[in-house]
């Protein structure tokens, strides 16, 4: 390997079939970035016109209390469920939902100062201002028409002036960046061809994201959101593209910023007396950070301060290197997509080291198990999600499965895809990557059908 900033990692493309990888390999970023001092940034102004929900107007670990179900529980804000309600913890650590913000209870003096930036807490080095070419190349990402004529930086700019921070986020970013280090003499122009799909992630509320889009195009029914309000039990809503009816413009994904039960099923919680999923959101970018699958796409842009923000200290010396680490090694089987992204981003060229190698066969012999008729839909499911987007044949889906158990051989794998990719399982697969091939290509009006659970939560998955 090239020591770090003298340019990408001679080990990209490596056949780890034919070569033994280091266990650990964790090179350092290129010196074109500046650290920034996060202690004293702040979030922007919230300036909501009218009543102001008490949780958005709080700093996370406030000491609060709230009457829920008829008693009075004390505990600490952690942030807010789906729908905007506060999440709190209490004394026993248990996640409480406040019915409203209504019966919020500040127990402590409250402080005039702004909140802070959900960058203050990050570590030193996780907050960087970019190269010059790279920042005039994120900056110019934002004129992209994202919903019918309306560019993402209306959107971004409308969710900063209500008083919520925004990022630009994905994969976007993280090829920008290869690319120049790949090539130092980029233009704007080159780079920006890497920006067209620009994905958000915020601190508001999905229903608070569904106001700003029908506030930024009212004059699309919706504001041009297409997706039902099932999906924002994810924290997601999509905005925009050919399923809104507008084949013009790429779309929107904004996706609210995961604090803690990103991974969980739906259970009943007697608090709301509705069967959810167990997520907090709000205030926490190292834990959304985590959420994503690999550190080169867990890379944010903050359009308002202009700076690149690494939560992971690792996803920018990836993205320079094509090195591919999971933001954390202890992957669940609810994560059912990482492992089957890491074999498509190795088909990219991208590399990787036997630590994380390790990680991924474990979770892949969770996810390519067959031994139940869920698992089976598991695995049908997850590879009609990672499969190309130009896969709209049986032969071209037959011809990527062939790619994929090449690389899943190269990587000592192939034994997981031969167990499990034969007969009816293999058959699934074809028809569940048709299923999504054609209907994406196809698509020219809003879905009628219910998304399930499975399909919206890779959004926060980390761009394509």
């Amino acid at each position: 390997m090239r020591p770090a900033g003298a340019g990408p990692s001679s080990l990209v493309g490596v056949r780890t079939g034919q070569a033994t990888l280091p266990f650990r390999i964790r090179p350092a970023r290129s010196s074109g970035y500046t650290d920034v001092d996060t202690s004293t940034l702040t979030a922007p102004t919230r300036t909501i016109a009218g009543p102001v929900p008490a949780v958005l107007t709080m700093a996370p670990g406030t000491k609060v209390s709230a009457t829920i179900n008829g008693a009075t529980v004390d505990g600490t804000l952690a942030g807010f469920d789906y729908q905007g309600r506060p999440v709190l913890t209490d004394q026993h650590g248990a996640r409480r939902v406040a019915a409203s913000h209504d019966n919020l209870r500040v127990q402590q003096a409250g402080s005039s100062s702004p909140l802070p930036s959900v960058l203050a807490s990050l570590p030193a080095g996780a907050v960087v201002g970019p190269p010059a070419i790279l920042l005039q190349a994120l900056d110019a990402a934002l004129d992209t028409k994202v919903v019918g004529t309306h560019a993402a930086r209306e959107y971004t700019d409308a969710f900063t002036a209500r008083g919520f921070e925004v990022f630009i986020v994905g994969g976007g970013v993280r090829d920008a960046i290869a690319t120049l280090t790949q090539n130092p003499n980029a233009t704007v122009t080159e780079l920006l061809a890497l920006l067209n799909d620009v994905d958000i992630v915020t601190t508001a509320p999905p229903p608070v994201a569904r106001e700003i889009c029908e506030q930024v195009a009212p004059e699309l029914s919706g504001g041009g959101v297409w997706s039902p309000k099932f999906v924002e039990q994810f924290g997601v809503v999509l905005a925009g593209g050919k399923k809104a009816g507008l084949p013009q413009s790429d779309g929107l994904d904004i996706a609210t910023m995961k604090h803690s039960g990103m991974f969980g099923e739906q259970q009943h919680h007697a608090d709301t007396n509705e069967k959810s999923f167990p997520t907090t959101f709000g205030f926490d970018i190292a834990n959304d950070a985590a959420a994503r699958d690999f550190c080169c796409n867990a890379l944010y842009y903050d359009p308002r301060l202009k700076v690149v923000v690494d939560p992971t200290l690792q996803g920018i010396a990836d993205a320079e290197h094509r090195l591919l680490h999971p933001t954390h090694v202890d992957l669940k089987a609810e994560e059912a997509t990482v492992s089957a992204r890491f074999w498509k981003f190795r088909l990219r060229g991208f590399s990787t080291d036997g630590e994380s190698l390790q990680a991924i066969r474990q979770h892949a012999q969770v996810v390519f198990s067959t031994s139940t008729g869920r698992d089976r839909w598991r695995l049908q499911n997850t590879l009609g999600r990672t499969a190309p987007k130009d896969a709209t044949s049986p032969a071209a889906v037959e011809a990527w499965l062939k790619d994929l158990r090449r690389v899943m051989h190269e990587d000592h794998c192939a034994d997981l895809f031969d167990r499990a990719l034969r007969g009816g399982v293999r058959q699934g697969v074809v028809s569940e990557v048709l299923k999504r091939t054609q209907k994406g290509a196809n698509a020219t009006t809003p879905p009628t059908t219910t998304t399930t659970a499975t399909t919206t939560t890779t959004t926060n998955g980390g761009g394509v």
